[in-house]
């Protein structure tokens, strides 16, 4: 029987009301089942408490954390307390995933003994879609090793992000997030990047990243 470990995903959730269902069910019809997904309401002053509260109620993969708000990174801290999956995600509430993602990292990471394994990324504004591919052609679906790793992250912006990735959990434990100051993503993904020594970057497009006019 094929082994599937169990992967956290972790959605910080603030005023994004109109666009959150879109975010849980992409996250709920993943290919990849073995999911906890755990939804933290910021503060949120909307009703995104409450649609947070009927999704545990139709879907016992998922938790919700009430929280004062605290931030994005608060947020993801917070989650990070009740993960439980030797695999660890992270999704933006305000974007959405092609079913086939977590499935696809996962099978890149167990296949090639990863610490990480990334995605490129469609940007949308609700009318178009553009691609983010990696920037080199060459760093596209190939082991990247050592130092290497690192190294992206002054020239590659899939790895400035957190949420285009899978990581193991020992990439990610202990990193904490700084709460309420910008660029929160480019901290945290250097820090998992320079702990990781095995990655590989799809140029498959699997995390929809949406440019939100009020984020």
């Amino acid at each position: 029987m094929e082994r599937k470990g169990l992967l956290s995903v972790i959605v910080p959730i603030y005023k994004v009301e109109p666009y959150l269902r879109r975010c849980i069910d992409s996250i709920r019809n993943q290919t990849y089942r073995n999911l906890q997904i755990i939804l933290v309401d910021d503060g949120s002053p909307d009703d995104c408490g409450a649609i947070c509260d009927e999704y545990t109620k139709v879907d016992d993969r998922i938790i919700a954390v009430h929280q004062e708000n605290e931030g994005l990174s608060g947020a993801r801290n917070n989650g990070l307390l009740f993960a439980k999956g030797e695999y660890i995600a992270f999704v933006d509430s305000d974007d959405w995933l092609h079913p086939q993602m977590y499935e696809t990292l996962i099978r890149l990471i167990e296949d090639h003994r990863l610490d990480m394994a990334r995605c490129s990324v469609i940007d949308s504004d609700g009318q178009s879609e553009d691609p983010i591919l990696p920037r080199d052609k060459h760093t596209a679906n190939r082991l990247i090793t050592g130092v290497d790793v690192f190294e992206l992250y002054f020239a590659e912006f899939l790895c400035k992000v957190v949420w285009n990735a899978v990581y193991r959990r020992d990439i990610v434990m202990g990193i904490i997030s700084p709460e309420r100051c910008h660029s929160q993503d480019n901290y945290v993904s250097g820090r998992y990047l320079y702990r990781s020594k095995r990655m590989m970057i799809t140029d498959k497009c699997l995390y929809y990243y949406y440019k939100n006019p009020t984020s």
